[in-house]
């Protein structure tokens, strides 16, 4: 059995040191790099399908700022434009919040699940989840799926008080948090009936759950659904709308809703006015961008590889044909030929491989170091050298077949 042959083969190798040598030298570069760009690639093709929580197709987002008197009131300019965009032809429904998910604007506050009374912090937990301040209907328009609990109750919805320190935060009484949350307050048993205090003081009554509602600012880490809605009633000058659309006519309504509102205030600054799938492609695209820069460098690399390992295997097998033909005319079969150089190739890739491994690893802490780049995994690790591996059996078969047809 060709097996049996190698310490043969190792020992063809030694006699051939340099072109062994490279062979081993561009397999481990590869394996090295091939890992690290797959790791980073799978990376930004998970951000790529990031889930907001929110039922995004037929959601529209204007953004605007009232740029008029500044002693003016802006709540009342905001309850007309809601009601003006209710009419526009092809609306289902819509209401003002500070924010949303991918949009940036990012209100944090800090919250506890027991008061903070003198110096007694025992059993205290605390988060500091993103807050959503809304309108009426949050849960229905957005989308979002409710798994405890109940939407707001009409009466609870009041102003957010902008120009008081947003001291609406201290007399709201009711907030619908996410699931990651409100594990996080109270783990292991249900949130919902119970309360959570704004600034660690002002009670705010759990009304219901919703399963997921990212923040506006899109992180990778396990906080990311850490947010909660308040019916907090939007009174700034700068305003975001959400708005819901019947199917199929999220196009044209965009731009109809956008002469709607300028047609009411002229002077209005409107920095927005898009479907929510187009907002979300605008965030991503330095994901999407650099996804297809790393997919472009991993074929490029394999490419290469592929040729590089072609080019030294050819190169190798020709300097033996005299050796093949007289094995031939001795009576080995082609497929004996051939296994040779596979098992020799196979020999080679592999120690490059390992070796490669662990100069991916290196390379994976290395960078981490310094830029925020996700650990590499094992899968990530088994599926490169195999993928090596594979090219480099793949890259040696050519040279090999007609390698056996020597001394025929």
């Amino acid at each position: 059995m060709i097996f049996n042959q190698v310490s043969l083969i190792a020992r063809s190798l030694r006699r051939n040191r340099i072109t062994a040598f490279l062979l081993f030298m561009q397999v481990l570069v590869a394996m090295a790099c091939v890992a690290n760009l797959m790791s980073l690639l799978m990376d930004r093709v998970s951000s790529l399908s990031h889930a907001t929580g929110m039922q995004d197709e037929g959601l529209l987002v204007v953004e605007g700022e009232f740029v008029s008197d500044p002693l003016a009131v802006p709540s009342v300019a905001i309850a007309e434009d809601i009601e003006t965009l209710r009419r526009v032809p092809g609306v289902i429904d819509a209401l003002a919040t500070g924010s949303l998910p991918l949009s940036e604007r990012n209100w944090i506050a800090g919250f506890t699940n027991k008061p903070i009374e003198s110096d007694q912090i025992d059993g205290i937990i605390e988060a500091e989840p993103s807050v959503y301040a809304v309108s009426s209907p949050a849960v229905r328009l957005l989308g979002l799926e409710l798994t405890a609990g109940r939407d707001f109750s009409p009466e609870a919805f009041v102003s957010m008080r902008s120009r008081e320190e947003y001291a609406g935060l201290h007399g709201v009484s009711e907030v619908i948090l996410t699931e990651d949350l409100s594990a996080r307050m109270f783990p292991g048993s249900s949130a919902v009936g119970r309360f959570i205090y704004a600034d660690a003081r002002y009670p705010i009554r759990v009304v219901g759950i919703v399963r997921r509602l990212a923040r506006p600012v899109f992180r990778k880490d396990g906080d990311d659904g850490l947010s909660l809605i308040l019916p907090l009633i939007p009174d700034t000058s700068r305003v975001m709308f959400a708005i819901r659309v019947a199917p199929g006519v999220s196009g044209g309504v965009v731009a109809l809703v956008r002469e709607k509102l300028l047609q009411r205030d002229p002077r209005r600054s409107i920095a927005r006015s898009s479907t929510f799938q187009e907002m979300r492609t605008d965030y991503l695209r330095h994901d999407q961008i650099m996804a297809v820069m790393f997919l472009s460098a991993s074929l490029a690399l394999l490419l290469v590889t592929a040729t590089g390992i072609y080019g030294l295997s050819s190169f190798w097998v020709r300097r033996r044909y005299p050796q093949i033909a007289i094995r031939r005319a001795l009576g080995a079969r082609r497929i004996d030929v051939i296994a040779y150089f596979l098992i020799e190739n196979l020999m080679l890739t592999a120690a490059g491989t390992l070796v490669g491994t662990a100069a991916a690893m290196g390379i994976n802490l290395l960078v981490a170091l310094h830029y925020e780049v996700p650990r590499i995994g094992p899968l990530y690790l088994v599926t490169g050298g195999v993928t090596v591996i594979l090219i480099g059996q793949l890259a040696a078969f050519v040279p090999a077949w007609r390698a056996a047809k020597q001394g025929q």
